[in-house]
């Protein structure tokens, strides 16, 4: 299966570095979680396909939850 989602993290400066790529929305969500616990921070999603990137971040001290906060297009 090929990857569709990149998955960036965007530190205290605003700067993206990227840290992986997943086949589907739902693993990318399930990975921001889990990397929060030892990187706390913001996260965006790029879809390769439609070109949009997904502003998410953790909303709950314990990191059960992940929001969308926002999509954009990317040009």
């Amino acid at each position: 299966m090929f990857a569709s989602f990149d998955i960036f993290r965007v530190d205290a400066g605003g700067n993206a570095t990227w840290v992986m790529s997943v086949c589907s929305l739902h693993m990318a969500c399930h990975l921001v979680e889990q990397l929060s616990v030892s990187q706390p921070g913001d996260y965006f999603l790029f879809g390769q396909q439609t070109g949009h990137a997904i502003s998410i971040g953790v909303i709950e001290e314990t990191f059960k939850s992940v929001s969308r906060l926002g999509t954009y297009t990317v040009h």
